[in-house]
């Protein structure tokens, strides 16, 4: 909490010296692309799930899904945090410099539709039975995120809306072509032993884990 309170007064300082003396001709655009593409399009879910969960919940597969539903719901709600916070940051500086800017609330509507694809992509990823396919598909669902946020910063709005929908669209007719696990255990449970492992990574940097 210390450290993140450090560099959180040490960027406001920053960023307020810089929104008093913007320099000329900031590639706005692509700042708020490189920034916010990762924000919407990188998604992760806890599932908390262990290799002797299976023994129990392997013949209630069917309703898995039950389980599965908050923490897709809630991992959501931090992502949408996360990207609101993200876009709140850079605002000040893109009204700025950009003569032609967009609305607020309307790009993060934008915004959030993104990351809601992205994050089904994702989940779409996980239960492909190939994995070289699952590689394919997680290429391309940055591809198609990074795509709708151009879209939306460089073009007008009404063109750009019609372009992220055909595209929102044709991207989730891909995701049905793979043939697909309905639970895929072994690699859920991976992903949660990875993320369980990147979390007591960064807690080592402070104090002292198993």
């Amino acid at each position: 909490a210390m450290v993140f309170l450090l560099v959180l007064i040490l960027f406001s300082a920053w960023y307020t010296s810089l929104l008093r003396d913007i320099p000329a001709g900031i590639p706005i655009r692509w700042i708020m692309l490189v920034l916010l593409v990762p924000s919407a399009v990188h998604s992760s879910f806890r599932t908390y799930l262990q290799s002797p969960d299976t023994i129990l919940l392997l013949p209630q597969g069917h309703r898995m899904r039950e389980y599965f539903l908050p923490a897709w719901v809630s991992g959501n709600v931090w992502k949408i945090l996360r990207l609101a916070f993200v876009l709140i940051t850079l605002w000040p500086l893109y009204i700025r410099t950009d003569v032609s800017h967009k609305l607020l609330f309307a790009t993060l509507a934008v915004l959030v539709f993104v990351m809601l694809i992205s994050s089904y992509g994702l989940w779409q990823e996980t239960a492909m039975l190939s994995r070289p396919a699952a590689s394919a598909y997680s290429f391309l669902r940055w591809a198609v995120g990074g795509l709708m946020i151009a879209a939306w910063l460089w073009q007008p709005s009404i063109r750009a809306l019609i372009f992220i929908f055909i595209l929102a669209a044709a991207y989730l007719a891909a995701l049905r072509v793979p043939g697909r696990h309905s639970v895929p255990w072994e690699r859920l449970i991976t992903m949660e032993k990875n993320q369980g492992a990147r979390a007591l990574m960064i807690l080592g940097w402070f104090v002292d884990v198993p």
